[in-house]
């Protein structure tokens, strides 16, 4: 996740990648990430298999501005958010 710790702190994006160390340098969204205040990075470590699940569950939820893939309807938000809960509490 790339995140502004200004308050209110805000989720600017949110991928995922096998292997940070190749990925975040070369990063196709990392400056206009910083354009938008991005000062920290985020980083949780979850099963491979859950990747592509959990990637899309946390951009529902969090609706990151640089991320326009996975954002959906209100109508579907209790939904995500309650599949994300069980997920993380299954950990």
């Amino acid at each position: 996740m790339f995140i502004n710790s200004e308050k209110p702190q805000k989720i600017i994006y949110i991928g995922q990648t096998k292997c940070c160390s190749e990925r975040l340098p070369n990063h196709e969204r990392w400056n206009e990430a910083k354009k938008l205040g991005t000062d920290r990075v985020a980083i949780a470590l979850v099963n491979k298999r859950d990747l592509d699940k959990i990637e899309k569950l946390l951009i529902q939820e969090c609706k990151p501005l640089l991320n326009e893939q996975h954002n959906t309807d209100e109508r579907k938000r209790d939904e995500f958010r309650s599949a994300l809960k069980q997920e993380l509490s299954q950990r």
